[in-house]
C-alpha cells in the first residue's frame, strides 16, 4: 500500500494547507498572499508532483530561477514595466513554504520539512 507521502500531489497540498489555515482563522490577507505566492511554485512544477518528492535541491533551483528569470507585472491601470522580485519579497516565499512544508510533515505528507533542514537564505546572505 502507498503512503500519504508518495500519493498527495503538490496542488492537494496547497489546497489542504490554505483550508487548514483558513480554519485556523488567519487574515483574509495573508491567506490572499500564501495563494500569490504558492502560484508562482505551481508554475515552476507544472507537472504537479507528489508533495513528498520535492527535493531541497528542487526549491533551491526554484529560489534562483525566482531570483534570476521570474519577473513580475504589478497589478493596476497604469502601465508598469516587468521588475524583479525583491530579497525581501523572496525571503516572504520563503518564509510561507516554510510554513508549507511544516504542515506537510505534521501531517504524514512529507518526510522532512526540507526549507528549514539546512541554511538557506533566499537573500544570498
Amino acid at each position: 500500500m502507498a503512503t500519504k507521502i508518495s500519493q498527495l500531489k503538490l496542488s492537494q497540498a496547497l489546497i489542504g494547507f490554505i483550508n487548514h489555515q483558513t480554519a485556523a482563522s488567519l487574515s483574509d490577507h495573508t491567506i490572499s498572499e500564501y495563494r500569490y505566492n504558492f502560484q508562482k511554485l505551481q508554475r515552476f512544477f507544472p507537472k504537479n508532483p507528489c508533495i513528498g518528492s520535492i527535493t531541497r535541491s528542487d526549491l533551491v533551483t526554484f529560489f534562483a530561477w525566482l531570483r534570476n528569470d521570474y519577473v513580475s507585472v504589478p497589478d493596476g491601470v497604469a502601465p508598469r514595466g516587468e521588475i524583479k522580485l525583491s530579497a525581501k519579497t523572496l525571503l516572504n516565499i520563503h518564509t510561507n513554504l516554510s510554513a508549507l512544508w511544516r504542515w506537510a510533515v505534521k501531517e504524514g505528507y512529507a518526510k522532512l520539512a526540507i526549507t528549514m533542514s539546512s541554511p538557506f537564505s533566499p537573500n544570498g546572505k
